[in-house]
């Protein structure tokens, strides 16, 4: 039963982990394709150049904050959804 939990685990983090927050807000809010402009990286702090060249620097900061507090929360739901399924001492002695 406990390798059934370490599956489900596994893969609801990579699916999550998979969801590009700075590609979705890119496209939905500046269409663009952040693989294609600035650093071409798919992350917060290009979010942040390629908003605040379109929108100015208030919005590329909140653009910033947006993307970059989704990605982290993602990581902190998997730990806690692992916890939730598994022992602490096991789930803690995966994370380091």
């Amino acid at each position: 039963m406990m390798y059934y939990n370490f599956i489900i685990i596994a893969l609801l983090s990579y699916l999550i982990g998979s969801f590009s927050t700075a590609f979705v807000f890119n496209r939905a809010f500046n269409k663009i394709d952040p693989r294609e402009t600035g650093s071409k990286n798919l992350g917060a702090l290009n979010t942040l150049r390629i908003t605040s060249k379109k929108s100015g620097k208030v919005v590329g900061i909140i653009a910033f904050l947006i993307v970059f507090l989704v990605d982290a929360f993602k990581g902190a739901f998997c730990v806690w959804f692992a916890m939730q399924i598994m022992p602490a001492n096991i789930v803690l002695a995966s994370v380091v």
